[in-house]
């Protein structure tokens, strides 16, 4: 393998992009959807990933796709300065001091019954519907009837149950996103389980998140 080749399939692309374009909100190591800062955009519309082990970009504005070379060249650099840089011949800024790696300190373990009872609680205390709601098809009521939660940031809190009824992960949807995303679960390592819906093999129907392809079945498949 040459070296160049060498370092597209080693590079930290978030974390180059970190150093090069702050601005972006890029993290070094975390996948997500960023600023493509270099064409002046708003609005997060820039996608990195791994695939195979290896970094890949998409700019969902533009329709650009690639590697990290093909992002160094997206965002304005000669390929000669392309190559300098995934080589380490070329001099890059320090990170951003909020994101330079240290040693993280142990978070203690969250209790999930008692995160969502509050957040439960939160939402049955509102008097409308949370903005995190709006334009999803849910009245206030039907979202307290479906167990879902609000946090004292705004982000929606959705209960996840196995056909058993037994809580086993919370799937947050933040109000706006965090760190380039707009879900995550409240808890590390619970992978990506099914949704069961209350009275899951007993009730007819099925309910649909807008915006995913995943149902909250509430009839046996």
């Amino acid at each position: 393998m040459d070296p160049l080749t060498q370092a597209i399939d080693t590079v930290d692309l978030p974390e180059l992009v970190a150093r090069l374009f702050p601005e972006s909100g890029a993290r070094p190591g975390r996948p997500g959807l960023y600023r493509a800062v270099w064409r002046g955009d708003k609005k997060p519309s820039l996608s990195l990933f791994k695939a195979g082990g290896v970094w890949f970009f998409r700019d969902h504005a533009t329709g650009e796709s690639g590697n990290a070379y093909h992002l160094l060249l997206a965002a304005g650099f000669s390929k000669a300065e392309a190559v300098e840089i995934l080589l380490g011949e070329r001099p890059l800024p320090e990170l951003p001091k909020r994101l330079r790696r240290g040693k993280e300190k142990p978070k203690p373990p969250v209790d999930l019954g008692a995160a969502l009872s509050e957040a439960q609680a939160r939402l049955r205390e509102a008097r409308e519907l949370p903005e995190v709601l709006k334009g999803r098809g849910l009245t206030l009521r039907e979202a307290v009837l479906l167990g879902m939660g609000l946090s004292p940031e705004g982000d929606l809190y959705l209960p996840i149950h196995d056909p058993e009824g037994r809580l086993v992960a919370v799937k947050v949807r933040h109000l706006r996103p965090r760190d380039g995303q707009r879900y995550r679960y409240l808890t590390r390592g619970c992978g990506t389980p099914p949704w069961y819906g209350p009275g899951y093999g007993k009730r007819a129907g099925s309910w649909w998140w807008r915006g995913s392809s995943t149902p909250w079945p509430s009839t046996s498949p």
